[in-house]
């Protein structure tokens, strides 16, 4: 069993979020362009909010690509005809990946971090 997703599972796994495709079905390549579009941003965003730092994105912990979906299948949902999710709904996602990646062993020294 994989320890790690890619980047365009990850898409995949959003547009199944949107209701895009069903599990197991290919994705229009118009509607994967469109998601995998907000990917680096998104990444980008949780890094710098110390949420959770994705180094290279042919390598996501798998345990993280259901948070990291549901992430960013927020962020494009209009043209899917989805609404975004409520804040406490988002904070409460970020708040899991967070937790998963303080978790996660890097064999580096540990940040602290005050909020």
């Amino acid at each position: 069993m994989a320890d790690f997703k890619d980047r365009s599972q990850l898409v995949t796994m959003a547009l199944e979020e949107l209701g895009a495709i069903e599990a197991g079905q290919t994705p229009e390549s118009e509607d994967f362009q469109k998601v995998d579009s907000y990917v680096d941003g998104l990444l980008a965003e949780l890094r710098v909010r110390n949420v959770a730092t994705v180094d290279d994105d042919d390598e996501i912990p798998i345990e993280w690509t259901r948070s990291l979906a549901m992430l960013l299948a927020d962020e494009c949902p209009v043209p899917f005809g989805k609404s975004k999710l409520a804040p406490q709904e988002r904070r409460l996602i970020e708040q899991r990946l967070r937790s998963m990646a303080a978790a996660r062993v890097t064999g580096e020294p540990l940040k602290t971090v005050y909020y």
